[in-house]
Parts: C-alpha cells; sequence; structure tokens
C-alpha cells in the first residue's frame, strides 16, 4: 500500500543463515525489512525500542532442548509477547515476538507462555504452582528452569502451557497462581503451528461442566 512501510523483523544470527530461512517463510516477513542482529537479546531489544516490529527466535531444538539465550532474553527486560509458534523444517520450535497489545482471539489449539520467579524459600512451591494447572486440567507442555546469577542454587522457571488466556479454565490457573503471591510474567497466547496426533486436549466444556455440576451441589440440587 502506498505510504506504508514495509514490517520490519529481527533475527539472530547472520544473513543467510537458518533462522532467517524460517522468517522468509512468514507472509508478513516476505516483503518486510529484515534487521540480522547479533544475539537473542538483541534481537528482542530492537523490538522493545520501536526498531523492529517483531522478532523471530529460537525456543526449542530439534532434540527438545530449550535455548537459554532466548529463554533469558524473554525475561528480563521492558515485556514483550509471543504471537505465533514457528515449527521449522526439521522440527525445531520458533516464537515470534513483538510488543504488547490485545490477544489475538483463541483458535481452540492456543498455547501460552509465562515465567515464575522467586519460589525458593517456599517449601512445595513448585508443587502448588504446578498443581493450580493439573487441578483444571490444563497441560504444562514445557517447563524449564533457569538460573537467576544472584545465588547458588536459585533458579526461575519458564512454562508452555495449552490453552488460550481466554479460556476459563486457564485463566482461574492464572487468578490461582496471582492469589498465591507467585512473581510472575506473562508473555501471551498464541496459536499452535501443528498439532501432533497425539496431543490431547480438554475444552473448556469439561471445565464449565463441572463449574454446572458444582452449582447444583451448592443449590442442594444432588
Amino acid at each position: 500500500m502506498p505510504g506504508v512501510p514495509p514490517a520490519r523483523y529481527a533475527f539472530p544470527g547472520p544473513h543467510g543463515s537458518s533462522i532467517e530461512a524460517v522468517l522468509r517463510t512468514l507472509p508478513a516477513a516476505r516483503s518486510a525489512d529484515l534487521q540480522a542482529q547479533p544475539t537473542a537479546r538483541a534481537a528482542l531489544d530492537a523490538v522493545r525500542t520501536g526498531e523492529a516490529d517483531g522478532a523471530l527466535l529460537l525456543i526449542e531444538t530439534v532434540d527438545g532442548g530449550s535455548d537459554p539465550a532466548t529463554l533469558d532474553a524473554l525475561s528480563y527486560g521492558d515485556a514483550v509477547v509471543i504471537t505465533r509458534e514457528v515449527l521449522g523444517p526439521n522440527g525445531t520450535r520458533f516464537i515470534l515476538v513483538s510488543r504488547p497489545g490485545v490477544p489475538l482471539p483463541p483458535t481452540g489449539d492456543d498455547k501460552s507462555t509465562l515465567v515464575v520467579f522467586g519460589v525458593q524459600g517456599r517449601p512445595g512451591a513448585l508443587r502448588a504452582i504446578l498443581d493450580e494447572f493439573a487441578l483444571r486440567g490444563v497441560d504444562v507442555t514445557r517447563l524449564d528452569s533457569r538460573p537467576t546469577g544472584q545465588a547458588l542454587g536459585r533458579y526461575w522457571f519458564s512454562f508452555d502451557v495449552e490453552g488460550h488466556v481466554a479460556d476459563a479454565r486457564l485463566g482461574e490457573a492464572l487468578m490461582g497462581l496471582r492469589r498465591l503471591g507467585v512473581d510472575m510474567r506473562f508473555l501471551g497466547s498464541y496459536p499452535r503451528d501443528k498439532q501432533s496426533p497425539s496431543d490431547v486436549h480438554r475444552s473448556d466444556v469439561d471445565f464449565l461442566d463441572a463449574e454446572r455440576w458444582l452449582g447444583r451441589l451448592r443449590d442442594g440440587r444432588i
């Protein structure tokens, strides 16, 4: 469109790298200004300062290991959100990150990502956090720990969970974490790129049915 500048996307690594090739598969990036950055943090900083509209980052390798540079870059600095998951041709997993905005509507096959800080010194704290999801049928699909750098043995945690922040069951889980006083950063809800045939999802229908059942008990309709 005349007068509208091209989108700008940052990525870590040199031009011609495999991550740039994945970025070029996205329709929005095919005519965009692609900015090579030396590190994941530099790519995210370009988004945070407005020099780029988004950044594509590696989050999981083909063997399922998470990329520590990406986890660290997402967890510190001004808030950013994940808006899309992108699977590479060899099974690697990438995320498209942008500045915060209104979440995209749920698709019915979404993931959400959050970071939890400060669970040390609270016996059973991590178990209590995981229970908030498990009790509502929310699957934790990735859990990573990273050292805080403050003292030996102190960690923060990065989670992927199934579902969208607009879903009743995930919303209840997040409110449960808030009630526990958990220090956390929500990194967005976004559509899953592809669904494995082995994935099993519980819908909000299950959650709402249980809520209605409880309501009948409270009304004496046993």
